[in-house]
């Protein structure tokens, strides 16, 4: 399903200006309720603590559940995740979570996700239903 871009990401700095320069160029959320709970950044180098077994970058989805360790699973399934990135010119191109990411976010027992397309829109979709494929 299509979906607008949530009007408080873009207030919340989620929409990259003109001169845009930052390497993090993958941006998740999560939200409850038309609220920005926690948003997270990919990390281009280091080992962040919640991937330490994933290599030397982290992506936005895990930096961001790291914040929901000890939350109650029923409280979880309440919040929507929301996958932003762009291109190096500042255009929305496909976010969709790679399959190490969805599995994590089910396991966290999060359901429901909306993620940037190649073609610039919104995708609301469950997480369980999600194929991993690139971006059509």
């Amino acid at each position: 399903m299509e979906v607008p871009l949530h009007k408080k990401l873009i207030s919340g700095g989620f929409n990259p200006p003109d001169n845009w320069t930052n390497p993090k160029r993958h941006i998740s959320a999560l939200t409850k309720g038309g609220k920005v709970i926690v948003y997270g950044e990919n990390n281009l180098g280091g080992v962040p603590k919640i991937c330490s077994s994933r290599g030397s970058s982290c992506h936005s989805e895990m930096e961001v559940m790291k914040y929901l360790t000890g939350d109650n699973p029923r409280k979880i399934r309440k919040y929507t995740m929301w996958n932003i990135r762009w291109s190096k010119k500042g255009t929305i191109v496909c976010s969709k979570p790679c399959y190490a990411c969805q599995q994590a976010m089910l396991d966290m027992g999060l359901t429901t996700i909306v993620f940037s397309t190649q073609d610039g829109t919104f995708e609301k979709s469950r997480i369980d239903s999600l194929v991993c494929k690139q971006c059509k």
